[in-house]
């Protein structure tokens, strides 16, 4: 079992993301599908998610995973030490189940 489905893609879900950085040429895509993209400068593009979830976050699974942003294929939660953190320090069941300490 993989480590989203121990967790639901808690990462699209909930905090402590807030927008997902969004390279240039799925500005356009990710639009037509109804997202929210702004540019912040500099050819620097983000996709807001808020405290709530990702729009394409359909229960605890992502309905454009095969064309979803490139920092969400990047992202691995098992490398990312600040997301271990916060994750350990809001949800420590969950932590425990997911990473097994």
């Amino acid at each position: 079992m993989s480590k989203c489905d121990q967790c639901n893609g808690f990462c699209c879900t909930r905090e402590p993301f807030n927008s997902v950085r969004i390279e240039k040429r799925e500005v356009v895509p990710l639009r037509k599908k109804g997202a929210t993209v702004i540019s912040l400068g500099y050819g620097v593009w983000e996709m807001p998610i808020g405290k709530t979830a990702c729009i394409f976050s359909k229960n605890g699974r992502c309905s454009i995973y095969k064309k979803r942003p490139k920092a969400c294929r990047d992202f691995d939660c098992a490398k990312s030490e600040a997301f271990q953190e916060f994750f350990k320090k809001h949800y420590p069941e969950t932590y425990r189940k997911v990473f097994g300490k």
